[in-house]
């Protein structure tokens, strides 16, 4: 046997008796990986029911904001000895030590461009009833012009 012609070296611990050692990702590089995928996974979380709303028909749009303004209205009346408030408007101001219950004004307005209506509880109705009177704005109707009232929503689940 010649000095150039060399036995075939043995393989390394990891290395494949037929070729080199394949490339492993680092621990950095599987982190790097993790964490932008949570992140991607939270953004698409915060984005994606927002971006969804834009793409709902108005009256399954104008149930969701009355079942968000119900669900304001009986946060208020938690932090105020079980009183409902008289307008909708105290959902959006912030006093002193309240917190804001309704993102904005435009929370308040339905899918047609009115403001959704308002009615404290009362001896005919014991809860609160928001409500809107569909596209047409007129009491009652039929399709999308009927009548969308958080107290029919309660009773029809």
């Amino acid at each position: 046997m010649s000095p150039t012609d060399s036995a075939p070296t043995p393989a390394r611990f990891g290395e494949a008796e037929d070729g080199p050692r394949k490339k492993k990702f680092s621990a950095c590089a599987c982190l790097a990986f993790v964490i932008a995928s949570i992140c991607g996974i939270v953004l698409l979380l915060l984005v994606l029911p927002n971006v969804l709303m834009t793409f709902l028909e108005p009256r399954a749009k104008a149930l969701i904001d009355i079942l968000k303004i119900k669900t304001a209205l009986e946060s208020y009346a938690q932090g105020h000895d079980g009183k409902f408030p008289d307008s909708l408007d105290v959902l959006v101001e912030t006093g002193s030590n309240e917190r804001q219950l309704i993102g904005s004004r435009d929370a308040l307005r339905d899918p047609w461009g009115r403001q959704y209506l308002y009615e404290p509880p009362s001896p005919e109705h014991a809860e609160p009833r928001v409500f809107s009177y569909g596209r047409d704005g007129e009491p009652g109707g039929e399709g999308e012009d009927a009548d969308l009232d958080s107290l029919k929503v309660r009773a029809e689940r």
